[in-house]
């Protein structure tokens, strides 16, 4: 493993750690668990994902779900997510910064081409997210979609075997409307809780 590969693997092993010790500190300072909530929900959609990925792969390959492979899994998917959370924080601040309206002014009526500036700020900022982020969100989304499809491959002609259904006609329409839909779903919802 090269230096590339060290970096990138002390960092997902790192980031999650380090969001959760300042969500902690954050907590503390406030005397509530509400600044916490966004790391929480980062958590559960980590934890969602792992889950899902290796009891699928072991549906696959005919073995058993582990709970110590569910869970680096399911820790590696929350530094996913951590990761691009981050990005996209500090692209926000870069950009407000970068465009002077870090601050809401205190006066009305508002400065001369706040909203503009505001504006643009967030346009550059969705930009260079969907850049960055969303072929992070569409690799993950095509091997997740991959697993449905090998799971499914495998499941629907033996589930239809044993209802007594021919499995050639009948697998090949389910695959497809299954692959489809879960797919879409699978794509949409990454998207959804990463890019929005």
């Amino acid at each position: 493993m090269g230096l590339v590969g060290f970096i990138l693997a002390t960092v997902y092993v790192a980031v999650p750690a380090a969001v959760a010790a300042a969500a902690a500190v954050r907590c503390t300072r406030a005397k509530s668990i509400r600044p916490a909530a966004s790391f929480l929900i980062t958590c559960a959609s980590g934890l969602v994902i792992g889950t899902c990925m290796a009891t699928l792969f072991a549906v696959v390959v005919s073995g058993h779900v582990r709970v110590g492979q569910v869970l680096l899994t399911a820790y590696f998917a929350v530094a996913a997510l951590c990761i691009l959370k981050g990005l996209s924080w500090v692209l926000e601040r870069a950009f407000l910064r970068l465009f002077g309206v870090e601050k809401r002014p205190e006066t009305l009526p508002l400065p001369r081409l706040y909203r503009t500036r505001f504006t643009t700020a967030f346009i550059l900022r969705g930009l260079v997210l969907y850049a960055i982020g969303l072929p992070y969100v569409m690799a993950v989304a095509m091997v997740l979609n991959m697993l449905v499809a090998s799971a499914v491959g495998v499941l629907c002609p033996l589930i239809l075997e044993r209802i007594g259904r021919d499995p050639v006609q009948g697998s090949s329409i389910l695959l497809t409307a299954i692959t489809d839909s879960m797919g879409f779903l699978i794509f949409l919802g990454l998207a959804s809780a990463v890019l929005l």
